[in-house]
Order: C-alpha cells, then sequence, then structure tokens
C-alpha cells in the first residue's frame, strides 16, 4: 500500500508530460512568434483529443516577454488571451 502514492503520481505525470514540453517551449523567450501557440493547440489536440489551454502562468510570462522587447501589439495580443 506504500507505493499507491508513488504510482499515482507517476501516472499523472506521463499525462501531463505531453502538454508540459511543448507549453515549456512556447513559455521559452525563443519562440518570438504568437503563430507558435497555434502550433502547440495542434500538437495537444493530436496526443489528447481534445484542446487543453496553456496556463495562465505560461501566457502572462510571454506577454510581458513581448513588452518588455517593445513588442507592444503582440503582448497586448498575448496577455488577451489571459
Amino acid at each position: 500500500m506504500s507505493h499507491s502514492g508513488l504510482l499515482i503520481i507517476t501516472v499523472f505525470y506521463e499525462i501531463v508530460e505531453d502538454w508540459a514540453a511543448p507549453s515549456n517551449k512556447y513559455f521559452s523567450h525563443e519562440p518570438k512568434d504568437l503563430a507558435d501557440k497555434s502550433v502547440f493547440e495542434k500538437k495537444i489536440t493530436s496526443v489528447y483529443g481534445s484542446k487543453i489551454d496553456l496556463s495562465l502562468c505560461v501566457l502572462n510570462g510571454k506577454g510581458w516577454c513581448f513588452y518588455s522587447e517593445n513588442q507592444f501589439i503582440k503582448a497586448d495580443i498575448s496577455l488577451s488571451l489571459i
């Protein structure tokens, strides 16, 4: 019985892993294009069969990343998705 908690954590990680990896990639400062969000959505839909949104943290971080680079229109679009 003491290992059931570890099994649940492992299974949960395996389920969320396919969402977390592309989500973290979108969150990084490298993708400079808002079209990356649609790439993320297509990948998630192909894996899970339905749309799962990015977290508020990711969308907020991406918006402020654009803002700090004086890309105000992209920042506004990204922050409006929250």
